[in-house]
């Protein structure tokens, strides 16, 4: 499949919400935690990644298919704020990587992630990290393939309701 990565732009933005939503509902299929109100989630992701396109702190790309459709999209960081006791202040931050479920297995990940690798390393970070849903085994494998590895385990209890 012919396959084209490109930093994101505003006009993406449109794009980028229904894979983003089509991301929450995968979550929300194998977990409850991830079942929120969608619309304005949606809002408060769309002003996340306008400043996110307007930062050189940032990198937003994009995977487009054969056909200029969005196959997949990431959205990544650079930043100084690990205590130097951890290993580095200044790591890479993988925050969110979503493709399409017609275009899952055909390489759009690990072609948004080269990208994003090659960000990083012009970014001069000492590592790089992610979150992974435990229940996401298809995530967790691709980013293991990647050379991650489990460091810790973030556990979360919601507040109950009154």
């Amino acid at each position: 499949m012919p396959l084209s990565i490109r930093r994101a732009t505003t006009n993406d933005i449109a794009a980028i919400l229904p894979l983003w939503v089509e991301f929450i509902s995968f979550h929300a299929e194998r977990d409850p935690f991830f079942q929120q109100d969608y619309p304005s989630l949606t809002h408060h992701y769309q002003q996340f990644v306008e400043k996110a396109l307007g930062s050189e702190e940032w990198l937003v790309v994009v995977a487009e298919g054969e056909k200029g459709e969005l196959a997949g999209f990431c959205v990544a960081t650079s930043e100084n704020r690990w205590p130097a006791e951890y290993g580095g202040h200044h790591y890479g931050f993988v925050e969110d990587m979503a493709v399409t479920a017609a275009h899952r297995r055909q390489g759009v990940a690990q072609a948004l992630y080269g990208v994003v690798e090659q960000w990083f390393q012009q970014q001069n970070v000492d590592h790089i990290e992610l979150n992974v849903a435990i229940t996401n085994e298809l995530s967790r494998a691709f980013w293991e393939r990647q050379g991650f590895r489990n460091l810790t385990i973030r556990m979360i209890k919601r507040k109950e309701k009154e």
